[in-house]
């Protein structure tokens, strides 16, 4: 019963959490864009890399599947993969998805 009420403060605790940042690359003079996302578990990285065929599309899985708008809802979708694995360049999209897969990462736990 214990590990249940555990399981359950920790679910509780992250899922109000959203992390977010401005893409300056994607951003205008007179709006900014921000990607926002919440943290990834280890069954959405499963899922990406069921996906994903090598490191570039892992890369952009994560986006695809992670990045959301200020209303939460995805970014992205399996139909703009060949648009971001081509005409994005490819600092901006590893920038995006290296802040998704970090977010959150063990070295900000605590002490």
């Amino acid at each position: 019963m214990e590990k249940l009420n555990t399981i359950a403060r920790i679910k509780a605790n992250i899922l109000g959490s959203i992390n977010s940042e401005a893409i300056a690359a994607w951003s205008s003079d007179e709006d900014e864009f921000r990607v926002y996302w919440k943290p990834i578990t280890l069954a959405e990285k499963q899922k990406i890399q069921k996906h994903a065929r090598d490191d570039q599309e892992t890369t952009v899985y994560t986006i695809i599947f992670k990045a959301l708008d200020e209303n939460g809802n995805n970014l992205f979708t399996i139909a703009d993969k060949v648009q971001l694995m081509n005409t994005i360049p490819s600092a901006e999209i590893e920038e995006i998805a290296l802040k998704i897969l970090t977010a959150g990462d063990a070295g900000s736990l605590g002490n």
